[in-house]
């Protein structure tokens, strides 16, 4: 939604995709092999399914970002295309903007806007998240979180300047903060979904794992997908990437640009948690890179990485337990379980925090890191995978108990 607003507002009609369904994963199955990954499908399905709603003289163009590495995320839009050119549907396009050169094929002022409203959008669904479990009455709160995110909308598409858009922020801040509140933030144990950017951000495929969540207590944070563009800007930072900014000029303007995202992530992150529904905290993915290299080359580029980096790092410290959520068959998410299954315990996690009290502690109590994995591909969660979930969830619960009552304390 926050991209459909920035493209609108540079005068492009656009709109996005209503959330994948049962419906769309069927359609997507029907005109592919059924041997592609869950998120292919879905998005496959998804396009299809507003293909046949659509008026017959419009002409479509859909945005599919493309990327590299072991995963089949860059094959999505050249197998879409030969499904359109097979059915013969007339009057549809492909926009492909890459991971090689950081999706900087659409201009500055997209790239800007676009960044602004990435950071904004994922502190929102934390606050939403949050606002489940913290709120007294979570339905009218939800109804002020609307009003909020529409606001925030179409502060994005009639985009001006930083300094106004900030302005909507404080604003909206500032009437969520209002809401009255059963328990604070700090107060809730809370849970990192981590794992293939599509699928920890799809309520069709997360959602029997956070509904089960938040019906235990606790507050639901997805990694954000700003992380994977930071992710990519440590690539070129190191020289990983040499597809871009390789000339001085071109190194001198991805300097500048990363300096104005960090402002702008710093500004918004502050004034968004000054809600009292998000913390004040931005991901570290040179951190989460620098720990997880300790077990896999960087040079092995993609998601694999930062779910291992992030899950090793942020546990024990903000989170009491972690979720990797992949499509069945994920070579990334598959590396990342396989790494992680022997280092998420308190020897791994000591010698990574080191002279941290907290970990320390918890450690000392806890052998083992709460990390539950699971593999989706559209159908309801097998029972085995609802028994080690039940164990995840129990095991979440104690140490997420001990860490309220060590923030409590101090």
């Amino acid at each position: 939604q926050a991209i459909a607003e920035v493209t609108n507002g540079l005068g492009i009609k656009s709109i996005a995709l209503n959330p994948a369904n049962e419906k769309c994963m069927q359609l997507g199955r029907k005109y592919s092999s059924c041997k592609e990954c869950l998120p292919y499908n879905l998005t496959l399905g998804s396009m299809l399914l507003y293909l046949e709603k659509r008026q017959s003289d419009e002409r479509t163009i859909f945005f599919m970002p493309d990327a590299s590495g072991p995963c089949r995320f860059g094959q999505y839009n050249i197998f879409m295309k030969l499904v359109v050119n097979n059915l013969k549907l007339e009057n549809v396009a492909f926009m492909v903007l890459s991971a090689k050169n950081r999706y900087s094929g659409f201009g500055t002022k997209f790239s800007k806007r676009a960044w602004v409203s990435i950071v904004t959008s994922g502190i929102m669904d934390n606050i939403h998240n949050a606002l489940k479990v913290l709120a007294e009455d979570p339905i009218s709160a939800q109804d002020i979180f609307s009003k909020g995110w529409e606001k925030i909308k179409k502060a994005i598409r009639e985009y001006k300047s930083f300094s106004k858009y900030k302005k909507v922020l404080r604003q909206v801040a500032k009437d969520l903060r209002k809401i009255p509140l059963k328990k604070q933030l700090h107060e809730a144990p809370k849970i990192l979904i981590t794992g293939e950017i599509y699928v920890r951000w799809a309520d069709f495929t997360t959602k029997e794992i956070t509904e089960e969540l938040v019906e235990k207590g606790f507050v639901i944070v997805r990694s954000p997908v700003s992380e994977w563009l930071k992710y990519h800007n440590l690539l070129i930072k190191r020289k990983i990437n040499r597809d871009y900014a390789q000339e001085y000029i071109d190194r001198l303007i991805f300097s500048l640009k990363t300096r104005f995202e960090k402002m702008y992530e710093k500004e918004i992150t502050e004034i968004l948690s000054s809600s009292g529904l998000t913390d004040n905290h931005i991901d570290n993915v040179d951190e989460f890179v620098d720990v997880a290299e300790r077990y896999m080359s960087p040079l092995m580029k993609g998601e694999a990485i930062l779910t291992i980096g992030s899950s090793l790092k942020e546990v024990f410290e903000r989170f009491a337990g972690i979720v990797v959520i992949g499509p069945f068959g994920c070579m990334p998410t598959r590396i990342a379980q396989s790494i992680l299954a022997y280092t998420m315990n308190s020897q791994e996690k000591t010698r990574i925090s080191r002279y941290d009290k907290q970990v320390d502690e918890l450690a000392g109590e806890f052998s083992k890191c709460p990390i539950f994995f699971i593999e989706v591909d559209g159908s309801p969660m097998p029972p085995i995978a609802k028994s080690q979930f039940e164990v995840f969830i129990i095991t979440s619960k104690k140490v997420g108990e001990k860490m309220v009552a060590m923030a409590t304390t101090r």
